[in-house]
């Protein structure tokens, strides 16, 4: 899974970090543990996001600020799995992007097929998280709401621009798979308040 890779890394560098002295064993415990935390892969789908951070038509991509490295169970790691299905979307890599919604994309109330056609006359997204809110629980699950502000591009050249929050679920339930004990988007509530040409 893709934390393991990330925290045996992390073991790794405190290993070396314990045989080095003085100032150098500060500077090498920074670089180890970037390292480490680099490989952790904050996303949704299994593809790699596009480095380029443009559309197919050359424009400007969706808000690409890297985050801040997230413990998997906090708020933050909620908010860095928003920024990865818009980058999904973005990149027009719509089997990762659905892949955020929980249950393998049925959260979303749509098959792939028709999650993949809504996004048919997409041209480019860019999506602005807000910091989420109070975390909280029921039945085993934890919940946190997040605030997006999204403009979306046509191939037309048109904006439309959406406001609203999604809410993130993870398990904690004994028994959870680490597929479960991941954020996933539960539910979204967007509305379009704009747009122009």
């Amino acid at each position: 899974m893709p934390f393991s890779i990330g925290f045996g890394v992390v073991s790794v560098a405190a290993a070396a970090i314990a045989a080095v002295t003085g100032a150098f064993r500060v500077v090498l415990a920074f670089l180890l543990l970037a390292l480490g935390a680099s490989m952790i892969v904050t996303g949704c789908g299994k593809t790699p996001p596009s480095p380029s951070g443009t559309s197919r038509s050359g424009s400007s991509s969706t808000d690409r600020i890297a985050p801040a490295v997230q413990e998997p169970a906090s708020s933050g790691a909620a908010a860095a799995v928003l920024r990865s299905y818009y980058g999904a979307i973005q990149d027009h890599r719509f089997r990762d992007a659905y892949a955020c919604w929980e249950s393998e994309g049925a959260a979303s109330r749509k098959s792939f097929e028709e999650f993949e056609r809504g996004f048919a006359e997409t041209d480019s997204v860019r999506a602005w998280v807000g910091a989420p809110g109070p975390m909280g629980a029921a039945a085993g699950s934890r919940y946190v709401e997040v605030p997006v502000r999204v403009e979306a591009r046509s191939r037309g050249g048109r904006w439309e621009i959406y406001s609203g929050t999604y809410t993130l679920r993870r398990s904690v339930v004994d028994g959870a798979t680490e597929e479960q004990r991941t954020w996933h988007i539960y539910s979204a509530k967007m509305r379009r308040i704009g747009g122009g040409s």
